[in-house]
């Protein structure tokens, strides 16, 4: 930063425009009184450069996993078109040139499986990280989605134990044609002096020894303890395992090794999303009894919106956003396109094509148009309301319309992912989606939410592990519970094992 180093320029902090750039800022230290605390803090991925088998950082298409869902993402510095690194051109100031025509995208990538896991080597990890397998695939399909490329994935076995995992180990096998090499030991790679391309020499299930050139391979690395995770335990004042991470027992599995302070996702041990979700919701459970078994609790207060507009006997004024989701609907649908053809539909008084809807600065500009032109309807064509829908409802109440003045047109699940390979037809339909939405939402109506009383009591329906779980943490934020099981006695499933 040439401000920093010579203080002249300041360009970034004027284009900012959210005040979030301070040249002058400097370390404080604060101190907040809490009931509780969830450490989250996450992992850290394993150096491959200790691999030196595997020749990364030497052989130059050879990239890690972390790098290769960076450059396979929409958001990435490719907008999410593969490109073989050492095709790579990067311009006067090294920054990779994404739109060179000396970019070329691999015609085949190889994954090799538990890099830096499952083995006694000096420098890896004797555990299994439990995301690789699924990761792996996961990158396999999606690349597969990008065209035509010849993939092979090198393991001694899988380890797909979560739920639906392994079907999607054969999705990938069956449908997308991934090559799965079980029982494959591969030995080193090595880069052709001249093509660049990876050698992988490996022993095959039968023991005999191969060879098979690649474009890219990519090294599924490993999860370990975070950077700092000493330091951090000392602080909590808890204890860590002899992997580094938090220590925890197998039936309590959120608790630390002091009361009070909590543990979710990946610091007590290598986990994927869903996982670490769901033990989050469990982390705050028991967060939150301790905050309510404190005298000095308050609970939160209600957000305040503004209030809502009157829209009867108005003509309807509908704001139109489209999305490009990335690539996920921008690579196949022609959105400006779209978002023009929207100018043009009846009622519409503004139409704007955006990068991601769902982002926070999107959300703000739909509350502000709601106030800058005089909106009462908001349509947003983007991805699925499964998921996005109450963010989009959120940001009209914002901006002080009712939420249920607000419709959404599905053009990534329901035209761009199952139109890939038609992308004219792809834009032709999503219009269609488009103006159906903004027909449907020129005839909607506010709608006001019933507030029912509701009795301080929980009903947990089912005696096993999981039922008794929830209802102990629940009767912790002393609220009455009652547990309905089928079977005259509890425990579920749990009761056939006779030791653990």
């Amino acid at each position: 930063c040439k401000m920093i180093l010579d203080g002249k320029c300041g360009v970034c902090a004027k284009t900012c425009g959210k005040n979030a750039i301070h040249y002058d800022d400097k370390d404080k230290i604060e101190t907040i009184e809490v009931g509780s605390v969830i450490a989250a803090c996450g992992f850290s991925v394993w150096d491959a450069k200790a691999a030196t088998e595997y020749g990364y950082g030497r052989i130059a298409n050879v990239v890690t996993a972390i790098e290769y869902e960076r450059l396979e993402g929409a958001a990435g510095p490719f907008d999410g078109h593969i490109p073989v690194p050492s095709t790579i051109v990067k311009d006067k100031w090294g920054v990779p040139d994404k739109h060179n025509e000396a970019t070329k995208g691999p015609k085949s990538v190889a994954w090799i499986q538990c890099c830096g896991s499952r083995s006694h080597k000096k420098k890896w990890r004797q555990y299994c990280s439990s995301v690789c397998c699924m990761y792996a695939t996961k990158q396999a399909m999606i690349t597969k989605e990008h065209g035509d490329v010849d993939e092979d994935i090198f393991f001694m076995d899988i380890r797909s134990y979560g739920k639906e995992f392994e079907a999607y180990i054969i999705r990938g096998e069956t449908e997308y044609g991934i090559h799965m090499h079980r029982g494959a030991r591969v030995s080193n790679l090595e880069e052709d002096p001249v093509t660049k391309q990876v050698i992988v020499n490996y022993t095959d299930k039968d023991n005999n020894g191969v060879s098979k050139t690649f474009d890219m391979v990519v090294l599924s690395i490993g999860l370990e303890a975070p950077e700092g995770a000493e330091e951090f335990a000392k602080v909590l004042g808890i204890e860590l395992n002899q992997y580094g991470f938090a220590k925890t027992t197998v039936f309590n599995p959120l608790e630390t090794t002091r009361p009070g302070i909590y543990v979710t996702g990946a610091f007590a041990a290598p986990k994927d999303i869903p996982t670490s979700v769901a033990e989050a919701s469990g982390a705050a459970a028991k967060a939150g009894a301790n905050i309510v078994n404190d005298p000095s609790w308050e609970p939160c207060k209600p957000k305040v919106y503004p209030p809502e507009k009157d829209v009867s006997g108005k003509e309807p004024r509908v704001g139109v956003w489209v999305c490009h989701c990335g690539i996920n609907i921008g690579s196949v649908v022609n959105v400006p396109e779209v978002a023009k053809y929207a100018e043009t539909l009846p009622h519409v008084v503004v139409s704007k094509e955006t990068k991601y809807a769902c982002a926070q600065d999107t959300l703000n500009e739909i509350s502000q148009f709601i106030t800058d032109y005089d909106l009462n309807r908001v349509v947003v064509a983007s991805c699925t309301p499964r998921t996005h829908e109450p963010l989009f409802r959120e940001a009209c109440r914002n901006g002080g319309l009712n939420m249920y003045l607000y419709n959404m047109a599905n053009i990534r699940d329901q035209c761009s992912w199952i139109h890939m390979h038609s992308p004219e037809a792809a834009t032709e339909k999503a219009k269609d989606l488009v103006r159906m939405a903004i027909a449907k939402a020129c005839l909607l109506e506010p709608l006001e939410g019933a507030e029912i009383p509701v009795t301080q009591a929980a009903a947990v329906i089912g005696g096993g592990i999981t039922g008794m779980t929830t209802a102990l943490d629940i009767a912790a934020q002393k609220i009455p519970v009652h547990i309905f099981e089928r079977e005259d006695h509890l425990g579920g499933f749990a009761t056939n094992f006779t030791h653990a």
